[in-house]
């Protein structure tokens, strides 16, 4: 894949291999929750899931536009591994410089990236760890946003202000690489 930018995934919709939320409405019953407890539970549940549809596709939307502005520049974009990613590969088919790669370890990847862009996902924290720059962009999406003000993850790590900061520091890093030729770790496929 040469030099790349991985793109994590961290939206609570479709769990892999299924088509919906799975419902555990059962087990709080037996669990002694009350109807009204339970109800709640169900409003606020599908409620957030409603909002991470939405976010999802900002997301996507985003990504899309920074693929477009950058088609000299590959990204991988890895689905969350409980997450089923059909959206995903519908989202990006069009692109030659995204590809949806879903299966095994993502610290190869990691290692191999120039960086990471994600929204609210615990691998962003990992790769900071690691020295890897990390871009969480939840500001950017107008429905994810709130959903993590008070996440450690969109908090503590570098947030571009708007979409052209991104676009630059992400070209920026792309030719730091370029004109650094440094051996970087290669992932199996």
């Amino acid at each position: 894949f040469g030099d790349f930018v991985l793109i994590l995934d961290n939206f609570y919709v479709e769990s892999f291999g299924q088509n919906q939320i799975i419902n555990r409405v059962d087990e709080l019953k037996k669990g002694g929750w009350s109807q009204d407890r339970v109800d709640e539970f169900v409003s606020r549940r599908d409620s957030r899931i409603q909002l991470d549809i939405a976010a999802r596709t900002e997301f996507a939307t985003l990504v899309s536009k920074l693929a477009s502005d950058n088609p000299h520049i590959n990204f991988i974009f890895r689905p969350h591994p409980t997450k089923d990613p059909v959206f995903w590969l519908n989202s990006f088919s069009s692109f030659r410089n995204i590809s949806v790669i879903y299966n095994k370890s993502v610290y190869p990847w990691l290692l191999a990236s120039i960086c990471t862009i994600q929204s609210g996902c615990t691998t962003g924290l990992e790769a900071t760890a690691l020295g890897i720059p990390t871009f969480e962009i939840s500001n950017l999406l107008p429905t994810r946003g709130p959903l993590l003000d008070n996440s450690i993850i969109s908090n503590h790590i570098n947030c571009p202000k708007d979409y052209i900061s991104l676009r630059s520091s992400v070209r920026d890093l792309f030719k730091q690489r370029r004109k650094s030729n440094s051996f970087r770790y290669s992932p199996p496929i």
